[in-house]
């Protein structure tokens, strides 16, 4: 009886020992995780400015297409206003309706344009000076033989480069292509908060009227 009552308490105590162990082990496991959690939250944090990124280069391409419907909205207005205006007056003329949606550099060179002593054809080519002849590009219409309220239709598209052309096609010019059809001006536009602004006309040729007013009328 002596002999078992030795050994239960060495029992004992071998059995207290080794729970001891189990959790000093379970402990030292616990904290050994701690640094993964800490790690999976920088990582969270680190992938977050991609995704801003990602989500701010989708709303480019809408805006683009926003701005250059503005343009082509722009260009439509200017010839509605110019047809308009020749109903209401005959003696109308396109340059007085083109400097209403003209920029500050534009509006001076319709200015220079408009002041010219001989800005009005009368019938002899000797008379008309280099001036007088940047009238012909800033005409809404492509030429003199017509004006543009004698149009039968008016098309308009935004060009690879920004600028809007405005293709004016008269009875008969429906079925002409459109790589063959050189009845049409090209305008360049500037758009910022306040709206869009002409900044330029061309005419079929790419002659620039800021270009063209530089070298005659000043």
């Amino acid at each position: 009886m002596k002999r078992i009552g030795f050994t239960l308490p060495l029992v004992a105590a071998l059995l207290l020992s080794a729970c001891d162990s189990t959790n000093n082990q379970t402990d030292k496991s616990r904290n050994d995780q701690a640094p993964e959690k800490s790690d999976i939250q920088t990582n969270n944090k680190v992938n977050t400015p991609a995704l801003e990124k990602i989500e701010n280069a989708s709303k480019e391409p809408t805006e683009t297409v926003s701005n250059d419907n503005h343009k082509k909205d722009i260009i439509k207005f200017l010839y509605r206003d110019a047809v308009l205006s020749l109903k209401n007056n005959p003696n109308a003329e396109d340059l007085d309706t083109l400097f209403a949606y003209a920029d500050k550099d534009l509006q001076n060179a319709i200015a220079l344009v408009k002041a010219d002593s001989m800005n009005t054809y009368d019938g002899y080519a000797d008379e008309i000076s280099d001036c007088s002849e940047v009238r012909y590009i800033l005409n809404l219409s492509v030429g003199n033989g017509y004006s543009i309220d004698e149009a039968a239709d008016v098309k308009y598209k935004v060009l690879d480069n920004g600028n809007v052309r405005a293709s004016i096609l008269l009875d008969g010019d429906e079925g002409i292509a459109d790589s063959d059809f050189n009845n049409y001006k090209d305008f360049s536009l500037k758009c910022s908060d306040e709206g869009c602004k002409i900044t330029d006309m061309l005419d079929s040729y790419g002659d620039s009227a800021l270009q063209a007013v530089e070298l005659a009328c000043r």
